[in-house]
């Protein structure tokens, strides 16, 4: 009995680390993005996010899934967590040195503007010391100690959010955003360095690869790409939109994405934290396992729908108060990623399960196909129609995805029990009810302000709620 209480408190500690610095550090950085947005004006604002999703697209692969890996393997075996670690941490070098390599060869023959190639070099530095971060962190989070890695998530985030700022208020070019990026990354390495060395007694002495461990570098390839075709078939719209209309629309259409990005933030939080008891209860305690994945995807269900119908039927009155009329196209683009977002929220909770169920090679072949099915829709899409074709586009992948990954989960774990979706459909129906109630008459900023109140209110006692019944079945154990 005491020792569920302890788990289910540590559970709930390391959620709040993770969920507290990520939205302190996605909220600083969304603000910073609104500044950008407002100063740069739409087409310095599309390069910049051209810039960040050329680079991160190269950061998967400089990662190699490593990150992860570190956090299951040391998981499951904490006594030898020195050799895990030198072993994937050479791996890790050797990889991340090799595709900054192969990107800075990219680069050259990319055909943008000089000022926008060197913002891009001075990120990709930025990466490499991004992949380590990962890869430091993924430690932590194996020893569920993720106090070290939300401290660390707001360092890099201050630092690169304040560097860049100043640079920008001062007249620096473009390119300074890269200086403050690299920089950011710099003292945020070294103290994640210092951390590993002081409180796990871990040296980072680079030394016993092994060039054959087939198992490894085909585990590694699986989860690089999960988290690369992942990322494609989310920002690969963003290159092709600059690629079909300019730097402009790409402005347009990232301005409604970051929001969606930012609420993200709530599934990766929590399940950042809840991954290693996923990954535990797979190998001694399935029972468990299938209790919280019950549990995790109806409040990821339910908390997406309260997310869309509110930011459905006020999305103009948003993207106004945060952009300005200048970016008012970009509300059509956020009512239907907020469709997109009814789909991406329990897909968290299922992706963590298919890696935690050592199942991320049939995850992988899932992210390679939507991603591919993607493309060929923006491909059809985005000339015709710009941000709201890769809005549809998006939609399209994530219900596709959905679909997939459900079916393997069902296998694996049995399926979501009706009678609990037929009673979150009836609240999400009485919820969206009272919003629609409360759009109609007071279409005006009270009407916005108490519809904010009654969403935070609902979803408050939905949290609580489900913090009720853990505390009542840890009691009764």
């Amino acid at each position: 009995m005491g020792e569920k209480f302890i788990f289910k408190d540590r559970i709930s500690k390391n959620s709040l680390w993770i969920f507290g610095s990520s939205a302190f550090g996605r909220g600083f950085l969304f603000l910073f993005y609104i500044f950008l947005a407002r100063v740069l004006g739409k087409e310095q604002f599309g390069q910049y996010s051209f810039a960040y999703t050329f680079v991160v697209l190269w950061g998967f692969l400089m990662d190699w899934g490593f990150s992860t890996m570190v956090t299951k393997r040391i998981a499951r075996n904490k006594e030898n967590h020195q050799i895990l670690f030198h072993d994937l941490f050479t791996k890790e070098i050797l990889v991340s040195i090799t595709f900054l390599c192969l990107a800075a060869i990219s680069l050259i023959f990319l055909k943008i503007d000089v000022e926008l190639k060197v913002l891009i070099g001075f990120m990709l530095l930025g990466m490499v010391l991004d992949a380590y971060l990962k890869f430091f962190c993924g430690v932590y989070r194996a020893f569920e100690a993720m106090e070290y890695e939300s401290i660390l998530v707001v360092i890099q985030k201050v630092l690169f959010i304040s560097l860049g700022t100043l640079f920008i208020l001062i007249g620096w070019p473009l390119y300074s955003l890269g200086i403050s990026f690299i920089l950011s990354y710099i003292v945020s390495v070294w103290v994640a360095a210092e951390v590993l060395k002081k409180r796990f007694k871990i040296s980072l002495v680079a030394w016993g690869m092994a060039l054959s461990d087939k198992a490894t570098w085909k585990e590694g390839f699986s989860l690089c790409m999960v988290a690369f075709f992942t990322f494609v078939y989310f920002r690969i719209d963003i290159l092709m939109l600059k690629y079909f209309h300019g730097d402009t629309e790409v402005g347009i259409y990232n301005a409604a994405y970051i929001l969606i990005q930012g609420l993200m933030l709530i599934p990766m939080a929590v399940l950042t934290a809840t991954f290693p008891s996923f990954s535990k209860g797979w190998v001694s305690d399935v029972p468990k396992l299938q209790k919280d994945y019950q549990k995790s995807f109806s409040l990821f269900l339910e908390l997406g729908f309260f997310i869309f119908i509110f930011g459905f039927l006020w999305a103009d009155k948003i993207i106004s108060a945060i952009y300005t009329e200048v970016y008012q196209a970009s509300a059509v683009n956020l009512k239907l990623l907020l469709i997109a977002l009814l789909f991406i929220f329990p897909n968290y909770v299922l992706t963590q399960l298919m890696v935690a169920t050592d199942s991320q090679d049939r995850y992988a072949f899932f992210a390679i196909c939507c991603a591919f099915i993607n493309v060929g829709l923006n491909f059809f899409f985005i000339p015709m129609y710009k941000g709201i074709g890769a809005a549809v586009a998006t939609i399209i992948t994530e219900l596709t995805l959905f679909v997939l990954i459900y079916l393997v989960i069902t296998k694996k774990l049995a399926g979501i029990d009706i009678k609990r979706l037929a009673y979150i459909f009836f609240r999400m129906l009485l919820f969206g009810f009272l919003q629609i109630l409360i759009w109609h008459f007071c279409f005006n900023m009270v009407g916005f302000i108490t519809g904010g109140m009654i969403a935070l209110i609902a979803l408050v006692l939905l949290f609580y709620k489900n913090q009720y019944k853990e505390n009542s079945l840890t009691a009764g154990v």
